[in-house]
């Protein structure tokens, strides 16, 4: 493990978004940073933490439906500075 990097999000910063991805420009679409994400108010209702043993488990960000294209990008940051890109793989529903 890199210094300043933990597995968990005790020192999560922020999640920013690129609705669809052109895998050369991250342009930001949305942010998310930790107090947005943590708390309860009606204008933050899209995102929810989960715990599990007292501990955070997992984060959900829910988006509209479409909202995002077949190439998504998320940047997550941490309080150390330190930038972790995701790209996760689409589902499609052909149905």
């Amino acid at each position: 493990i890199k210094e300043g990097y933990t597995k968990n999000f005790s020192t999560l910063s922020s999640v920013y978004v690129n609705y669809d991805s052109n895998n050369e420009v991250f342009i930001m679409d949305d942010v998310r940073f930790w107090d947005q994400i943590e708390s309860t108010a009606l204008l933050n209702s899209d995102t929810e933490v989960i715990f599990k043993n007292d501990e955070i488990e997992k984060i959900i960000w829910s988006f509209k439906e479409d909202m995002l294209g077949e190439n998504p990008m998320f940047i997550i940051s941490d309080v150390y500075g330190n930038d972790f890109t995701v790209k996760p793989l689409m589902e499609v529903d052909n149905e």
